[in-house]
């Protein structure tokens, strides 16, 4: 355990490297985040922090709520990139979705109760309420649905709970109380106990399929170069021979990475007929490749994504906490795009000056998609996809018109 006065210095240490801890990249220099303290003063972070250390003794599941809410405080809806992380976090083998404001089993390990379906009516007795109530104030997010997917994530995560003020932080076992078929069915993971995964059908990175003259293209992350530039030309040559005349460009689950990756398929795709998909885990450079896609007149199919159109975020460094265990990550850039979709980067020798007169143009602007389809509870355990179906159908009507 460790003492109030020693945990302050913590987590001053911790927003002292998130303002102006400086990070070296082979592109450019960070010094520090552009705009931590643009919305709220360091007085009243100051003043909030000490009113966070109400106890004398705190440990690192302490330490990484209050980090999380002070985050939530300075930034709240204009930055989803600045975040702590523990180094030892382990999750476990089953998957929630929130829909309704009801939190839903969509997959679970195979040898554990067939709950599939069921509705989580509590976490080692702790009403789902008011866990929920718990995780939205540790969670910077523009979108509902950003919200929803990050909580789900959450809910696995045995030191996220272990964290929060209504969980023993001392816990081993976690216990989700789920009322199946009007039954309660107690399902119990171990923390150091090993599980088989569920299995769950995602295509890869770099993958297509052809459907007649459409040829459906998963870019999932935007990572290596080189295979990009391999997949391009095996596209160009099945696009020749299959004479194809539409595009389907699956970007749902793409949380990012380099966003000049998708420039060769940009180029192959400009002038052609195509149609993306996205989700709400469509997240930083993948939000990016959304963007490139729409100016070249791309039909977006999907639900609103994971950050707003403007949004801080470039990550390039992250500072160690070894002896806690965890890590921070802090945005280094802010990306505005005007009217037009044209970006600009500002940091932080830039922001302030000139978004001090400007305030309203932080506002989150969401890139809803042209078509709003949701993957439902029943959708995901009936292994349908409405979204890859509305995108075909759109295409068939276009066609007949």
């Amino acid at each position: 355990m460790i003492n109030k006065i020693d945990v302050k210095k913590i987590i001053i240490k911790i927003f002292d490297y998130i303002e102006q801890g400086e990070e070296i990249t082979e592109y450019e220099t960070f010094k520090g985040h552009p705009g931590l303290y643009f919305f709220h003063s360091k007085d009243e972070f100051n003043n909030i922090l000490d009113l966070s250390l109400t106890k004398e003794e705190y440990d690192r599941y302490d330490i990484y709520y209050i980090v999380q809410k002070m985050i939530k405080f300075l930034l709240n809806k204009y930055d989803s990139h600045t975040r702590m992380w523990f180094h030892d976090n382990s999750s476990f083998s089953i998957k929630f979705k929130i829909e309704n404001d009801k939190v839903y089993v969509v997959n679970i390990t195979s040898y554990l109760n067939n709950v599939i379906g069921g509705e989580l009516i509590s976490i080692n007795d702790i009403p789902i309420t008011k866990i929920l109530k718990e995780l939205e104030e540790i969670i910077c997010y523009s979108t509902k649905e950003y919200l929803n997917e990050t909580i789900a994530n959450s809910i696995i995560q045995i030191n996220i709970l272990k964290s929060l003020p209504s969980i023993d932080n001392n816990i081993s076992d976690v216990n989700y109380k789920i009322l199946h078929n009007g039954i309660e069915k107690n399902i119990i993971f171990k923390e150091n106990k090993k599980y088989e995964d569920y299995k769950e059908k995602k295509p890869d990175n770099y993958t297509y399929e052809l459907l007649d003259n459409i040829l459906i293209i998963h870019y999932n992350s935007c990572k290596n170069s080189e295979k990009m530039l391999e997949f391009v030309n095996q596209i160009q040559l099945e696009s020749f021979k299959n004479n194809i005349e539409y595009y389907i460009i699956d970007i749902r689950n793409n949380r990012g990475g380099d966003s000049s990756i998708i420039d060769p398929l940009i180029d192959f795709l400009t002038d052609k007929k195509t149609v993306t998909l996205v989700n709400e885990n469509v997240f930083s450079s993948g939000k990016m490749a959304m963007i490139d896609l729409k100016r070249i007149g791309t039909y977006i199919i999907g639900t609103n994504i994971a950050t707003s159109l403007n949004y801080f975020g470039e990550s390039p460094g992250k500072l160690e906490l070894n002896e806690l265990k965890l890590s921070i990550k802090r945005s280094s850039k802010y990306w505005y795009y005007d009217k037009d979709l044209n970006c600009k980067g500002f940091t932080k020798e830039n922001f302030e000056n000139y978004f001090k007169d400007k305030k309203e143009l932080l506002e989150p602007i969401i890139l809803t998609p042209d078509e709003y389809v949701e993957m439902t509870v029943e959708d995901i355990i009936k292994n349908s996809d409405p979204q890859l179906n509305s995108a075909i159908n759109y295409i068939k009507n276009q066609k007949i018109l």
